[in-house]
């Protein structure tokens, strides 16, 4: 029986539908490749508080404090949203790997690359390695079966709190286990040359206040350039040697007219672009530090792209 045009677009579209349905009951089911709220509530071990497992919920968990009289409780969070995905054994098993910070009531911010994946129906974590403290991480990737760790952490001449160097770092899990990091580049000192070539969106005016759709960012000789949600803008930015401190210029931009709210969203920028004194990254965001003391935040800007 020949099949006209639409009888065969409606057997695609049924077949569409059907694994669709499928898609569903298997993500329901719990078989199907670790979804974020999975990977936020799951058990975590070996992450700063010795063998013993923690249970993540919504992505964080608080302990007791070591004494009775201490205001300060350890604390183990997932980082972001980030997570890179891949077949890390060749076993045809997808596994996802994350990152988790903990602390136990220091200044010290110890993060962990995890892997995990799904045994039977529940979440399971295969491995875990310490990475280092008070590490900002730039990306996160999977290329075949390396683990590739792009980071800022503290240099030879740095303090811990404040991190310059720039390294890349290549993982593997073998037979189980993750391997110690092999560094692939050499490192190198942070500087605003590493946005070169990519492209961020504005995605928080501060770590909790999203931001409205509409800006966006990317560097190029000594300028930040992109769209404020209505009009193209542009502003001089110079680094401090050897520091993340920046300095930028009055914006200036072209003079479209637009809607009450995108107009309100790009005054707002504009107002605080010049009042960035620092940038950095935050679970594989761009973070622009700006203001001081009560005015004081941190603009948060996801990467869309790179050149």
């Amino acid at each position: 029986m020949k099949l006209s045009g639409v009888s065969i677009l409606a057997v695609m579209g049924c077949a569409t539908l059907l694994q669709g349905y499928a898609a569903g009951v298997q993500a329901q089911a719990g078989t199907g490749p670790l979804s974020l709220t999975e990977l936020k509530n799951a058990t975590y071990s070996e992450v700063g508080h010795g063998p013993r497992a923690v249970q993540l919920r919504n992505g964080s968990w608080q302990g007791q404090p070591a004494t009775p009289s201490s205001a300060s409780r350890p604390w183990v969070g997932f980082l972001g949203d980030l997570v890179a995905r891949g077949d890390l054994d060749g076993d045809g098993i997808e596994e996802a790997v994350v990152m988790v910070a903990s602390h136990s009531g220091g200044t010290g911010v110890f993060h962990h690359m995890a892997i995990m994946t799904r045994d039977a129906s529940s979440v399971r974590s295969l491995a875990t390695r310490f990475v280092g403290d008070r590490i900002q991480v730039i990306s996160l990737r999977v290329d075949e079966q390396r683990i590739l760790l792009d980071l800022v952490r503290s240099g030879p001449n740095d303090a811990s709190c404040c991190p310059t160097e720039v390294a890349s770092l290549q993982f593997r899990l073998v037979r189980g286990r993750l391997t110690p990091p092999i560094e692939v580049a050499t490192p190198r000192p942070l500087s605003l040359e590493l946005l070169s070539g990519q492209h961020w969106r504005l995605t928080a005016w501060k770590r909790d206040e999203p931001a409205p759709a509409g800006v966006s960012l990317r560097y190029e000789q000594g300028q930040f350039r992109g769209v404020a949600a209505c009009n193209g803008y542009g502003a001089s930015v110079q680094a401090s040697p050897a520091s993340a401190n920046v300095k930028v210029g009055p914006p200036f931009s072209t003079r479209k007219a637009c809607d009450e709210r995108a107009m309100a969203t790009e005054h707002r920028f504009l107002t605080l672009l010049p009042s960035v004194i620092a940038f950095g990254f935050d679970a594989g965001r761009l973070a622009l530090q700006y203001g001081e003391g009560g005015q004081a935040g941190v603009m948060l800007l996801d990467r869309l792209s790179a050149d």
